[in-house]
């Protein structure tokens, strides 16, 4: 086509589909709303061009840091693949929530996101016990949990649990592994270990495991373990280090499977 100049006109670009958002924050409903009927019907009609997933996470407090990064994380994985045209010509969508590391704040969220955000499953929530406290939940409506940010053996049963996707080790195999590192590499005794854990499900496995890869080298080793606990999410560990430093001529190493940023300097031993 030319204009009356004699110049080409340009073609009109024709107009790609607008791309859901990746992120949708997750919102409070408002008052009197209902998830029932039409408002189900409409909801999902709004959204059948997108897959949502579901990431509950500590945003807020010690652990705010690995919540960041685990966002981060899967929203770039969800850009390469919707960039790419996404799962069967559906894009994918991340909706996050704050459960500040607390189990008892992640049942009511994940149901929230189920109910009011919809999401299909969810993917690289943070904390062992925080998926235990929605474990019941998740194999009940059968909602994919995948990549949990968690060695925990809850999350690794055997026979496995059909809707429950791992993709690292257990804690007890990383602490049986260290183990193993310091008395057959460095050279370590048994005696001379200690460890240094969260007093809840995510230190118990660890301490699990060191105790599994003492007896393996030492039937009675295992009884002499010094296990240090804090409480989680405080950055107060001054009592776990007093226990350390009153064993200070016989350890001479610790495992830490710690997450907070904790206060404090480790004992010189």
């Amino acid at each position: 086509m030319r204009s009356s100049a004699g110049r080409r006109s340009p073609r009109p670009r024709p107009r790609r589909p607008r791309r859901p958002p990746l992120l949708q924050p997750l919102r409070p409903p408002p008052a009197g709303a209902a998830f029932g009927g039409l408002a189900n019907a409409a909801a999902a009609k709004a959204d059948e061009n997108s897959i949502r997933f579901g990431l509950i996470a500590p945003f807020t407090g010690a652990n705010k840091d690995f919540a960041g990064e685990l966002k981060l994380g899967a929203e770039t994985a969800f850009a390469a693949a919707n960039d790419a045209g996404g799962v069967n010509g559906k894009y994918l969508r991340l909706v996050v929530a704050d459960d500040g590391y607390d189990p008892e704040k992640t049942p009511g969220l994940a149901k929230m996101l189920v109910e009011q955000s919809h999401v299909f499953g969810f993917l690289g929530n943070f904390g062992s016990a925080t998926a235990a406290s929605i474990l019941p939940y998740v194999l009940e409506h059968k909602l994919p949990f995948f990549g949990a940010f968690s060695g925990a053996g809850l999350l690794r049963q055997q026979p496995p649990d059909r809707y429950v996707f791992n993709y690292r080790p257990s804690y007890a195999e990383e602490a049986e592994a260290a183990v193993k590192y310091l008395v057959r590499v460095r050279h370590f005794k048994p005696s001379q270990i200690a460890v240094f854990a969260q007093d809840d499900a995510f230190g118990d496995a660890g301490y699990l495991g060191v105790e599994k890869a003492m007896r393996a080298l030492d039937e009675d080793a295992s009884g002499t373990i010094l296990h240090m606990r804090y409480t989680r999410n405080t950055i107060d560990v001054a009592a776990a280090m007093e226990d350390l430093r009153k064993r200070h001529d016989q350890v001479t190493t610790s495992l830490t499977k710690v997450r907070e940023r904790v206060a404090g300097k480790p004992p010189r031993i």
